[in-house]
């Protein structure tokens, strides 16, 4: 943490190469987020990436520091995405779990391929309802349930309240298992 401030001190006063040294700690999760809002589109998720850290580049004197640099970074992500979600009208497609892609480990060695074939249809079943969700209740379980973010720092990222975040929580999971208890009923 100590070597963050200083490096964001630093970056404050022009110092490219302290602010590339922030964005290299914080680009992998950055464009995680950024490349479920593109739908897996990686050309996408490239360029809003540049824009984000030209973004918090340029505008690195108004952090504050009230947050977490990630925390803020992440902000200016989900702008930028929502920004792009809007232009190009592409229904996103987010990572439910890291190492989604690799072989799941809880499956065994004994696993049937019919057992994997279940788990990797209902990761697309529950990517594509989760896709159905409002935006803003969205960004809420993604940050909880997959980023692990507590509740104080959901209400730092979506500035909202503690209740805001819970009403947006309850509302985002109901939604979530309507739409896809709407997909296993072929209702696409």
């Amino acid at each position: 943490m100590k070597e963050e401030k200083r490096l964001i001190a630093k970056a404050r006063k022009g110092d490219r190469r302290a602010f590339e040294e922030l964005a290299k700690k914080n680009a992998d999760r950055i464009y995680a987020l950024v490349f479920g809002y593109t739908g897996g589109n990686s050309a996408a998720a490239e360029d809003i990436l540049q824009e984000i850290f030209l973004s918090a580049f340029r505008n690195i004197g108004k952090f504050r520091g009230r947050s977490g640099f990630f925390t803020w970074l992440f902000r200016i992500a989900v702008n930028a995405s929502c920004d792009w979600k809007k232009e190009s009208r592409i229904v996103p497609l987010f990572k439910l779990a890291e190492g989604e892609l690799q072989e799941d480990p809880s499956l065994g060695l004994e696993a049937s391929a019919e057992e994997a074939f279940e788990k990797e249809n209902t990761r697309t079943l529950l990517r594509e309802a989760l896709n159905r969700v409002k935006e803003r209740n969205r960004a809420v379980l993604i940050l909880r349930f997959i980023e692990g973010k507590s509740y104080e720092e959901i209400m730092d990222i979506c500035r909202c309240s503690h209740a805001s975040v819970a009403r947006r929580l309850v509302k985002g999971m109901k939604n979530l298992r309507e739409s896809y208890e709407h997909i296993l009923r072929g209702e696409r």
